[in-house]
């Protein structure tokens, strides 16, 4: 049996050397017919929509296309065809490129097709041999940028192109040919684009997630007051935080000193500070104001293992949140709060990105994180790559997407455009890290080609504009890894279907609009008292309140099995029921 081996890959080798041999002596028009039969295999053309800030004359159009060809047909053997549109008519030309494909491909003359065909090789009057690529139909679409405008938000525009039809799927390119993107991207973007629409249908634009709310604390006062950072100062109102600022009210030289508090939040930001609220619109669609029903966050890495998801429950029944709210009123009845920086602050309670407010604040203050960022609705579908239903290549598509979001000399192009023509590159001289290597920024020369950071691929790989901060991608890339996920992304009250009693939910609304008002009016603690006796009787008085809150009745134990997860078969009308049904198919608890 060895022998026969043996043999057989002797009488391979032969077959090998001769076919070697054969290749290595073909004349130079067989050789030119390789290169042919390869480039006509591969050559591609695909149109890209792009989102631009002013319109883009034609003559700039040709010099970042012939710019950004010289790049993907040396990487790909892809050229692209550059569309640009303003915010007005973006969408409405996107949406029309659709529709005549559509006509085009009922009247049978649709030419996406044939246009992948089309390539063919020729030799110029240098005797290289050149690819031709093909044409493609006018109204082709490969890959677009997708978000919200004055019309529709992002969520609300993803959903729709979905539901039509509009996207290709890409997550088998992404688990496979563009993995990549995985380490350029943050997880918890692709995650939860996926996990929401079961598969990735689209690529969203990397970029800061949320922002981080920080208590301030003064390091002089800190000093002149004998404190650290040993206590608790883990919120506003905590009983070190307290316990700081009556000491710098009872002395008279820090009192003139410093201001007590300042924040750049409302009122009512304030008030909900860490607090998830079930607030919900005219049309029963949750929103962020005030409600009597909510609960507290309580960060973990494991929230399933933790059970500290956001509850449906009566905030006057919680004791935190009724402590909270009476040490608020304290502190506006002794003016303690201030949103004027017209002095230093004993302590500050602010809500903002790490790179605006470390590099602000940094430096007089101790920053303690009280609420981390989190990943919202908002952020995940506000800017994204998408490549189309009837793209020429999904995988040729997503490779262009791939390079707009890793390759830093791309992503720079079509965000600037042309160097030395369009902007220049200033190196600023500050080492940013170990192999000496120096942070650059952008400066621009003319407004001839003008776009938006946000929506044109990853922002943490473009050089930031003369003006912004050298680092601010490196705060952005630690924000991102604090980042945590807004535990109801994805959750809308009508979840599966499920009939809710908006009646009732409004109800609830017009109860909590109604105790919020009288909560401010309280211009005394005695009044403020007074308040809270009779708000907690008309939360637990109000039987819509507890409607709401019911997630008693059970799920349909079939719709369980089937994994259609349907609570009370859909009939009670129970913001509650609808979120344990919610809970349950994103397996946040079992």
């Amino acid at each position: 049996m060895n022998k026969k081996l043996i043999c057989l890959l002797l009488s391979l080798l032969m077959v090998l050397s001769v076919c070697l041999t054969a290749c290595g002596t073909k004349t130079d028009e067989e050789a030119e017919k390789d290169i042919s039969d390869q480039a006509s295999v591969n050559a591609m053309t695909l149109v890209v929509h792009l989102m631009s800030d002013g319109k883009v004359e034609p003559e700039t159009v040709t010099e970042i296309t012939d710019a950004v060809n010289k790049i993907t047909e040396t990487k790909f053997k892809t050229r692209l065809v550059l569309k640009y549109f303003t915010e007005d008519e973006y969408f409405e030309q996107l949406e029309a490129s659709y529709a005549a494909r559509d006509e085009a491909k009922a009247n049978g003359t649709d030419k996406v097709v044939e246009a992948e065909t089309e390539a063919e090789t020729y030799v110029d009057e240098d005797g290289v041999v050149k690819i031709n690529y093909p044409t493609v139909a006018g109204y082709q679409v490969d890959i677009f940028y997708m978000g919200g405008d004055k019309t529709m938000t992002g969520e609300d525009r993803f959903n729709d192109y979905l539901a039509k039809g509009m996207l290709s799927s890409l997550g088998t390119e992404v688990d496979n040919a563009s993995k990549k993107l995985k380490e350029y991207i943050s997880p918890q973007y692709l995650a939860q684009v996926k996990s929401l629409s079961k598969g990735i249908y689209a690529i969203p634009n990397n970029k800061a997630i949320g922002e981080y709310t920080y208590l301030l604390l003064n390091k002089e006062a800190m000093k002149a007051a004998y404190r650290s950072l040993e206590d608790d100062y883990s919120s506003l109102t905590s009983d070190a935080c307290q316990d700081f600022l009556e000491f710098i009210q009872d002395n008279n030289a820090l009192k003139e000193k410093y201001l007590p508090i300042y924040t750049n939040l409302s009122s009512e930001e304030l008030l909900l500070s860490n607090l998830h609220t079930w607030s919900v619109d005219s049309e029963g669609e949750l929103n962020q104001a005030f409600s009597v029903l909510g609960d507290y966050y309580k960060d973990s890495d494991n929230y399933l293992a933790a059970n500290t998801y956001p509850k449906i429950a009566n905030l006057f029944e919680n004791e935190q949140f009724i402590e909270d709210l009476t040490t608020l009123k304290e502190y506006e009845l002794n003016g303690y709060i201030g949103t004027s920086e017209e002095k230093e602050c004993a302590i500050g309670y602010v809500k903002g990105t790490a790179a605006e407010l470390v590099e602000r604040y940094g430096d007089r203050y101790e920053m303690v994180v009280v609420e981390s960022p989190r990943l919202s609705t908002e952020d995940l579908y506000s800017d994204m790559l998408a490549v189309s239903s009837f793209t020429s290549s999904v995988s040729r598509s997503m490779e262009i997407v791939t390079l707009i979001n890793t390759d830093a000399e791309f992503r720079n192009l079509l965000l600037y455009g042309i160097e030395d023509k369009h902007y220049q590159v200033i190196d600023t001289g500050v080492v940013k890290n170990e192999l000496g290597e120096t942070y650059k920024v952008a400066r621009r020369l003319n407004e001839e080609y003008m776009m938006d950071l946000n929506k044109t691929g990853n922002t943490l790989i473009a050089y930031p504009l003369e003006g912004s901060l050298i680092n601010i991608n490196d705060y952005a890339i630690k924000q991102n890894q604090d980042a945590k996920v807004e535990l109801t992304l994805g959750f809308t009250p009508t979840y599966n279907e499920f009939v809710i009693d908006n009646e009732k939910l409004q109800a609830v609304q017009t109860l909590s609009d109604a105790l919020l008002a009288e909560y401010r009016a309280c211009d005394t603690m005695e009044k403020f008292e007074a308040f809270l006796v009779k708000a907690k009787a008309d939360v637990a008085a109000s039987a819509e309140v507890q409607h709401t809150i019911d997630a008693d009745h059970g799920i349909d134990e079939k719709a369980e099995e089937e994994g259609t997860e349907k609570a009370c078969e859909g009939t009670c009308g129970s913001l509650g029921c609808s979120y344990q049904a919610w809970l349950k198919a994103m397996k946040i608890v079992k």
